[in-house]
């Protein structure tokens, strides 16, 4: 099954790498990523288990509502609310390297929203990190920044 909706989702969505697929219920959402031609896309693909596409939005069509396209992010569903929280990675434009919490919604009728999230000074700017959600914590654990490699662990307490 899994097999059949991944060589399902190859024919609608361009080849991408280091973007996020993250299982949420019913569906699967595919987030961002690097295209063959070494694009940065910050789509929202969101289709069921057998590949048909339920909801797709672009960044081009949504630059005031979508944040900026990346990729090497992570992407945490959270079932109790229905969001994806989707932090870090790496934008072709500076800062380069983000620390950006982005928070996705996915409704009862798949349409695409992303909220507002509080600036996270905090934890320092990252990509190809790890994260984790555990209640109301998302927690990040190491990955590149501007200067080095971090192998800090870093907790983020999410309050909405």
């Amino acid at each position: 099954m899994i097999c059949d909706f991944l060589n399902n989702v190859m024919t609608k969505i361009p080849s991408l790498a280091f973007h996020s697929l993250t299982l949420c219920k019913t569906v699967v959402v595919l987030y961002g990523g690097l295209t063959n031609s070494d694009k940065i896309v910050g789509d929202v693909h969101v289709l069921k288990y057998d590949g048909i596409m339920l909801a797709t939005a672009s960044y081009e069509k949504n630059v005031k509502t979508f944040p900026l396209p990346r990729h090497s992010h992570t992407a945490c569903y959270d079932a109790n609310d229905n969001n994806i929280y989707i932090f870090g990675g790496y934008c072709n434009q500076s800062p380069f390297f983000l620390n950006q919490l982005c928070i996705l919604n996915i409704t009862k009728k798949n349409s695409i929203a992303f909220q507002n999230s509080p600036k996270t000074d905090a934890i320092s700017p990252r990509c190809r990190h790890t994260a984790f959600l555990h209640g109301k914590k998302l927690y990040i654990y190491g990955g590149y920044g501007i200067h080095k490699q971090t192998k800090k662990i870093r907790k983020y307490i999410l309050i909405y």
